[in-house]
């Protein structure tokens, strides 16, 4: 916690100069350097049908190629994704070699997160009266399941050095757990957004009264700020106060302590975009922000106010390795497709920033 506990409202040179760069042309992503596959396996029929030229969508029952969430370990060699009908995928992704699917009993599983080592990976969905479940990636053998959140488990992260857990779920409730004995070490309530920093060494939180910030290894608060009115928290970068945030259909970059705005773009988003953007990051210093929005991956370059953008990815989800190696995210296909091309599409993050930077 550095820049965060900062005081002041003038901006830095750096952060002027970045504020009056003139938002450059959106640039298209390059392919993507590697895909990985789910491993050929009888597939659940789809709760989305085409017949006849009528669409039907069965509630709560899924589609077995749809990805709901990634989650990389620290050093970005394996990744997990959480899928419909209980699966969770897990792959090595240097070697693009599929490891091994646990069958989570989940039901629609929309969290997973990988223990920075590696070693254990932990899922919640909707069903299963909503467990948390941990799991020994190794032998895909269950480790620890727990059973009593009061709704839908939505996000699951694990600090930087796997010694806690933060699941929250969709009431709003958050839980810190310690990965030794399982217990809560921390637990708040009406929780409107959450997000762990960069380094994963600071948890941001947003209630209805206030931003705060706490710190991992005691879980005490360190910082607080009133709640900007209407902002969603994407992502923090606590090393240059910096957090992403979206507002009145447009992506701002604000400085935590202060909440001035660093700098905003509102082209990113089409005239009828009614939802919101489903993920974001910001790579280790702080200058690129990787994000999910309108089914498209995008990187905004926060320096040259350069943005680069993916085709239709029919999904809004999203993961960068910890080690800032990969950016990942998930492709599903239209009801419309006559071939598949679902998957997971990777980027090597030093390639993409090469090929997104201005001319």
């Amino acid at each position: 916690m550095i820049g965060l506990l900062l005081s002041g409202a003038v901006l830095s040179s750096q952060e002027s100069a970045t504020q009056s760069i003139p938002a450059r042309p959106i640039k298209p992503f390059p392919a993507p350097d590697i895909i990985l596959h789910d491993e050929k396996h009888k597939e659940p029929k789809s709760g989305v049908q085409l017949q006849g030229g009528q669409l039907t969508i069965m509630s709560s029952v899924g589609t077995p190629t749809v990805m709901n969430a990634l989650s990389f370990s620290a050093d970005g060699n394996t990744l997990a994704a959480a899928k419909d009908f209980g699966r969770v995928v897990i792959w090595n992704v240097p070697g693009k070699k599929f490891l091994r699917a646990l069958e989570t009993g989940q039901g629609i599983v929309d969290a997973v997160a990988i223990s920075p080592d590696g070693k254990t990976v932990a899922t919640a969905g909707k069903g299963d009266q909503f467990s948390l479940k941990i799991w020994d990636v190794a032998s895909g053998k269950i480790l620890k399941e727990l059973k009593n959140a009061q709704a839908p488990i939505g996000s699951l992260e694990y600090d930087d050095t796997g010694q806690s857990l933060v699941d929250v779920d969709n009431s709003g409730a958050l839980r810190v757990f310690n990965s030794v004995g399982w217990e809560p070490t921390l637990t708040l309530n009406n929780i409107r957004a959450s997000t762990m920093s960069q380094d994963r060494k600071t948890l941001v939180t947003v209630d209805e009264k206030e931003l705060a910030m706490w710190t991992c290894s005691s879980w005490t608060k360190v910082h607080s700020s009133p709640v900007a009115k209407n902002a969603l928290l994407l992502a923090a970068h606590t090393a240059s106060d910096r957090l992403a945030e979206y507002q009145h259909k447009s992506m701002r970059i604000v400085r935590g302590s202060t909440g001035d705005v660093i700098l905003e773009r509102a082209d990113f988003f089409p005239k009828n975009f009614t939802w919101r953007p489903t993920f974001a990051n910001f790579n280790i210093d702080g200058t690129l922000l990787y994000a999910s929005m309108d089914g498209r991956l995008w990187l905004w370059n926060t320096e040259q106010n350069q943005a680069c953008s993916t085709s239709q990815m029919y999904s809004g989800t999203g993961a960068v390795s910890p080690d800032d190696r990969w950016f990942a995210g998930a492709k599903d296909d239209s009801i419309l497709s006559k071939e598949r091309t679902d998957g997971v599409w990777i980027w090597e993050t030093k390639h993409l920033a090469i090929s997104c930077a201005s001319n």
